[in-house]
């Protein structure tokens, strides 16, 4: 049985049953190994993603234009074994991007506890980040949302400032609960950029081993959350498995960014023990960094296609279990959809966006114009 969730119901999590996976976020396999994701939408078009202009002028372009105002809210698990690293190395790369202003850093439960993932970021910050740069904890849980916090109140003040883009790269809450407690604010976000989504049909699956697919994890963790934002009116963003499923950081990767900086150095042995993770549960040489799409959104546009479409919530058969007959929520987009709400859906990025991912992790020179800002 299929239902569409209507708009501002709120869904009884405890009556949410998922497996738990051996990985925390959706993958994909090497270009061997990869089922091809969904092949609807627009092809990625030379005209969309010239980017041959010399590196000085791009630099040159780069400072000339103002730096995108954004908020950073992560769910960091960097460091810890086995721990999912593409937090940590979403935040490298945006301390290192300079069409980047950081007007904060916020810390929302999911990749681990609340309890972790704070100081994990404290340090990122204090290492790696600009001067004064100050980290605010936020939800505990997707029980708290509706619940103000440090997180959301620092994230006012910064909107009572001037406008700005929020980058909310795990569960949703802390963006869902500033929408609510702050209904005079939504003007002044200009965007909120989520990791999470998918067409229908698609099926979240890496390497060659035959385990279950992945959740769509941040939105899994707080449905209810993702419901209030697609109950606004604000310009919403979805950066999801699919458009992350074309990048990967392998071995080789490691070892250029080790030589280059003391971040890159730092970096690459962070992620060593979530590197084992996929070759010893997914019999893949590498990893996708899935957070890194939604910030290289805002950097270079041009780097990435994406459709607008329409979305909603529906709940269908967990496709994780499917023999237990259990249903849970799953978050569609369709360009061809005259239902749900409207979104920016991405989907395929330009080669060009992983050397200048790595360029970005290691603080090096952009390897890449920055193009037009994000719309």
């Amino acid at each position: 049985m299929t239902q569409r969730i209507s708009p501002r119901l709120v869904l009884p999590l405890a009556g949410l049953t998922v497996a738990l996976l051996p990985l925390a976020c959706g993958g994909a396999p090497s270009a061997e190994e990869q089922t091809p994701a969904a092949e609807v939408g627009e092809p990625v078009t030379e005209e969309a993603h010239e980017t041959e202009e010399p590196r000085e002028e791009a630099a040159a372009e780069a400072k000339l234009s103002e730096p995108h105002r954004v908020w950073l809210d992560v769910d960091p698990a960097l460091g810890l074994e086995g721990g999912e690293v593409d937090d940590g190395l979403f935040l490298l790369q945006s301390f290192h991007s300079p069409e980047l202003s950081i007007a904060g850093v916020s810390v929302v439960f999911g990749n681990t506890s609340l309890e972790n993932a704070v100081p994990i970021a404290e340090a990122l910050v204090a290492r790696f980040g600009p001067a004064g740069l100050q980290v605010h904890p936020g939800a505990a849980s997707a029980e708290q949302l509706g619940v103000p916090t440090a997180a959301t109140a620092a994230m006012a003040d910064a909107l009572a400032e001037s406008p700005l883009t929020l980058l909310a790269v795990g569960p949703v809450t802390n963006a869902a609960t500033l929408v609510l407690e702050h209904p005079e604010l939504h003007q002044q976000i200009e965007r909120i950029v989520v990791v999470a989504g998918r067409r229908e049909g698609q099926s979240f699956r890496a390497g060659t081993r035959d385990v279950a697919p992945f959740r769509d994890f941040n939105f899994e963790l707080d449905p209810q959350a993702m419901q209030v934002l697609l109950d606004t009116e604000i310009p919403l963003v979805m950066a999801p498995w699919e458009v992350s499923s074309h990048v990967w950081i392998r071995g080789a990767d490691l070892v250029d960014l080790a030589a280059r900086s003391e971040a890159g150095a730092w970096a690459a042995g962070a992620v060593q023990s979530w590197v084992e993770r996929w070759a010893r549960d997914l019999g893949t040489d590498g990893f996708t960094p899935f957070d890194t799409l939604a910030a290289g959104y805002v950097t270079h546009p041009h780097l990435i296609e994406g459709f607008e479409g329409r979305a909603w919530i529906w709940e269908d058969l967990d496709d994780t279990q499917p023999e237990t007959g259990v249903t849970k929520p799953y978050l569609y987009v369709d360009p061809n959809d005259d239902g749900g709400r409207r979104v920016t859906y991405l989907f395929q990025p330009h080669p060009d966006f992983q050397p200048l991912l790595l360029d970005r992790i290691a603080g090096a020179p952009a390897s890449v114009p920055p193009g037009d800002p994000a719309p």
